[in-house]
């Protein structure tokens, strides 16, 4: 929680709670915090940057089911354009950046299934030890979240294995 004259520029979108926690694990955010704070070193940080738009007045928030808040980071080039503006983003935007960071965490958890496969995990306990690292409770969407990652990768190596026996013939 930050102090109620916090005036860092701050934006609020709809996340999905998996990827709100694998922001908050990527951007190394405290449990007692609120607020992301974005680092735009990250390929994350720069793909919900990027959909940052500033708008002349506050927009009023439509309802959402899980709102998270993003702090835009500050430096010397940008700072005075976003100490004194509104920012917000649009739906298509909040849809792409969903899209990317889903993209991203896709890679993040091919790495940890393979790395995990070749240990001889089982997948239980790979998707187990994401959820445990990303701080997730452990429940059936989340597990079947997480456990889609790996499915569709899988599907993938599949359709490639598939794709050349077909070439080979």
């Amino acid at each position: 929680m930050m102090p109620e004259n916090d005036k860092r520029p701050k934006v609020t979108i709809h996340l999905d709670p998996v990827l709100e926690a694998y922001c908050r694990y990527i951007f190394k955010t405290p449990p007692n915090q609120d607020e992301i704070v974005i680092n735009r070193k990250l390929r994350e940080g720069k793909a919900i940057y990027s959909k940052v738009l500033p708008v002349e007045f506050p927009k009023r928030r439509t309802f959402c089911e899980n709102p998270v808040t993003f702090v835009l980071p500050l430096t010397r080039n940008n700072q005075s354009y976003l100490k004194y503006r509104f920012y917000a983003v649009s739906k298509m935007g909040e849809e792409q950046i969903a899209d990317d960071l889903e993209v991203l965490m896709d890679k993040w958890t091919l790495r940890i299934f393979e790395r995990g496969y070749s240990w001889n995990f089982k997948q239980e306990q790979i998707v187990n030890g994401i959820l445990r690292l990303l701080n997730v409770r452990k429940n059936a969407i989340n597990f079947e979240t997480v456990k889609k990652f790996d499915y569709r990768n899988r599907r993938r190596e599949e359709e490639d294995r598939i794709k050349l026996l077909l070439e080979a013939s």
